[in-house]
């Protein structure tokens, strides 16, 4: 169900030069040339079209930008004033080809517990996704995750599920989960 992206040795490379934990927010300072293998690895990517379909349409497609009134995460990008060629190497570009590459950032056993369940199919669609909103929401709670990440991790999860359907009400599970 969730593809994986196979990189070449020269995007293998790029990959691991990358320092992916930057605090973009904060405007950290960081080499130049971290922006360059970004924007480089990222051409690259697109050129061999090895970036999943659906992970490009939840970059680029305003129907899954739940909040972004009718804008895509790539209209943001041109409306606060870059090109597409300077988007793939800022720095807020980061996380979306480290997106790119792995798919949701949730630990394994989260992402298969959630796909085990909707493989299971036990019952209605309205006891699934009641299933699976609870299950979102005991993740968070006890694996300490982020609510508002791990409300945009598991929407993904759910739209490359080809679960469009229920991501909305997975990702407010998510967002109301409390912590213990």
């Amino acid at each position: 169900m969730i593809e994986t992206v196979k990189l070449n040795e020269k995007e293998q490379t790029l990959f691991d030069e990358i320092q992916w934990e930057i605090d973009t927010i904060r405007g950290g300072e960081f080499p130049e040339d971290n922006w360059d293998k970004l924007g480089e690895l990222t051409e690259s990517l697109l050129k061999r079209k090895a970036i999943p379909e659906i992970r490009r349409r939840i970059f680029d497609d305003p129907e899954f930008n739940p909040g972004g009134h009718g804008k895509s995460r790539i209209d943001i990008f041109h409306q606060n004033g870059r090109t597409n060629p300077e988007i793939i190497r800022h720095p807020h570009f980061l996380p979306w080809l480290r997106y790119f590459v792995e798919g949701p950032d949730l630990p394994e056993p989260t992402i298969a517990g959630f796909l085990k369940i909707i493989e299971d199919d036990h019952g209605t669609e309205g006891m699934v996704v009641d299933q699976l909103k609870t299950f979102v929401r005991k993740e968070v709670r006890e694996r300490g995750l982020d609510r508002h990440d791990a409300a945009k991790q598991f929407y993904r999860l759910c739209v490359e599920a080809d679960k469009k359907h229920w991501a909305d009400y997975v990702r407010k599970a998510a967002m109301e989960a409390r912590r213990k």
